[in-house]
């Protein structure tokens, strides 16, 4: 078959989501060897379209459109017919995997990738076990195999995933911003595994909002906007497209930012006061993994702190250790506020918060029956005063509900309070968690890759928002890959490699990014 044939095609597509259409009279036609960029901003319809092409979901019932699908040369309108020809990596996947917490190896979710199972129900064959063990090696993630999935950083599973999506040779590999929460080395090792796949005959259908995260095969891309298609043709063009047409900034958010932020007032100046949280030879397991080794850091009054390492070196871990969702082994010492022994937890939680994508992905979800709790965006914001999952018959005061309203207009989400949680992209309920974590004004904001799934307006936004509310006096401690995410007020900066401390000091001059 030549690279003029179809591989995938909508005519009229439309797919709506509690009568909010995510999809709106789409027509497209992918063909072999065209490998292709999908471009928009949060909320603009990317993921669905994946998920379309994937056959994991399929248009509206009446005048939704048609879906065809091209695996063999003839049209097939059936998507059971064709999933074996996919492969398909996304953060929904993913969080797929940590609401249920199988103990499983990396190895058995690579392997399962040859049947289209979550987890490995019947043994590998001998040639599968090889073949899935060198492209292991090859995305360098012949390490990750034996270890666990609880133990696993976002980056490693990701690596996974993509060794499963790609181990049964797809014809159609789609990859839902596969780079974000990746360390600078993994990016170009999974975009190299992509450009290999892609020259082995796999047709790349590839979603991402920064530039840096597409490989050499990809030279289109469509462009989407509120669910219908703007633009089709070349990758740099539609970049250029999407950077220089995006959505005006909300009431309330602003590009500069200057001066105090308005959602907070600074607490006064306290000399000598006690560090906000202290950690002393703190070892960390998960399971019997050993993942922090001898931790000795303590956060004091006005630093701001970025967190910086590869995948799997123990951030995200170090992070939940800091939020008291995470304990230390015997031996090793944690206070918070300069308290003498034992913290009760709630006391913790009401002055600290944390934004992370676990903290996302589990949050209301019911991992049995694979449900999550049913809440709007205002609900979830209300949620915040509480640290509960739900209200559980609880209302806000007209007071709270004022400073919800607040965060929710600076961040650029009022408009979106009445959605569904369940209903909003990736990067939306992402800005949803943040005002959740903001709304009680926390002493210690703790955020892990928070511009993770946003687009280059919401990161603006996001940023300008962590800048005020460091000149505010509010402290931060952030996790990132990209140099560009670290703002001027930071102060001071840990490194980890392997669970260990490498540096631990003032932030360094501008480099490589981690």
């Amino acid at each position: 078959m030549t690279q003029n044939t179809p591989l995938f095609s909508m005519e009229s597509v439309s797919v709506r989501h509690n009568s909010v259409p995510a999809l709106d009279a789409v027509s497209w036609t992918l063909h072999r060897g065209a490998h292709c960029a999908v471009l928009g901003g949060n909320g603009a319809g990317k993921s669905t379209l994946l998920r379309l092409a994937a056959g994991a979901i399929r248009p509206d019932q009446h005048d939704g459109g048609t879906v065809l699908w091209f695996p063999r040369g003839s049209a097939e309108d059936s998507p059971i017919a064709v999933r074996t020809h996919c492969g398909l990596v996304s953060a929904e996947q993913q969080e797929h995997y940590l609401r249920r917490s199988w103990r499983i190896t990396g190895e058995e979710i690579v392997l399962s990738g040859y049947f289209g199972t979550d987890m490995l129900y019947r043994p590998a064959g001998t040639a599968q076990r090889h073949a899935a063990a060198r492209l292991a090696k090859a995305l360098d993630a012949e390490h990750l195999m034996p270890v666990m999935l609880e133990a696993m950083s976002q980056g490693q599973l990701r690596k996974i995933l993509l060794a499963r999506a790609m181990v049964h040779s797809p014809q159609l590999l789609l990859l839902d911003e596969v780079c974000e929460g990746l360390d600078a080395a993994a990016r170009r090792e999974m975009l190299a595994a992509i450009d290999r796949a892609a020259a082995l005959g796999t047709t790349v259908l590839m979603s991402g909002h920064r530039a840096g995260q597409f490989p050499d095969c990809i030279r289109q891309a469509v462009l989407l906007r509120q669910g219908r298609l703007v633009f089709t043709g070349g990758l740099h063009q539609a970049l250029h497209l999407m950077r220089t047409t995006h959505q005006p900034l909300p009431a309330g958010a602003s590009d500069t930012a200057a001066g105090q932020c308005s959602c907070c007032t600074p607490p006064p100046a306290c000399a000598g006061a006690a560090p906000v949280v202290e950690i002393e030879h703190a070892d960390v397991y998960l399971g019997r993994t050993p993942v922090l080794h001898d931790i000795t850091w303590s956060i004091l009054p006005g630093q701001n702190w970025v967190v910086r390492g590869p995948n799997g070196a123990g951030k995200s871990t170090l992070l939940r250790l800091l939020y008291g969702d995470q304990r230390q082994a015997w031996g090793g010492i944690v206070r918070w506020f300069g308290m003498a022994g034992p913290v009760p937890l709630e006391e913790v939680r009401r002055n600290v918060a944390l934004v992370s994508d676990r903290v996302q992905a589990l949050y209301g979800h019911d991992g049995y029956h694979s449900t999550r709790l049913e809440l709007n965006g205002e609900e979830l914001v209300h949620t915040g005063f509480y640290d509960s999952t739900g209200l559980w018959g609880k209302t806000p005061d007209a007071q709270q509900h004022a400073a919800a309203l607040r965060w929710m207009d600076r961040l650029g989400i009022a408009a979106l309070a009445g959605t569904d949680i369940r209903r909003m992209s990736y990067g939306t309920l992402r800005r949803f968690m943040l005002a959740r974590a903001l709304v009680r004004d926390p002493q210690l904001l703790i955020l892990d890759e928070p511009l993770s799934g946003l687009d280059e307006s919401a990161r603006r936004i996001m940023l300008t928002t962590l800048s005020a509310l460091m000149r505010s006096g509010r402290q931060l401690v952030l996790v990132t890959h990209h140099q560009e995410d670290i703002q001027p007020e930071t102060t001071h900066e840990l490194h980890l490699n392997a669970g260990r401390i490498t540096y631990c000091g003032p932030v360094c001059p501008a480099g490589d990014t981690l």
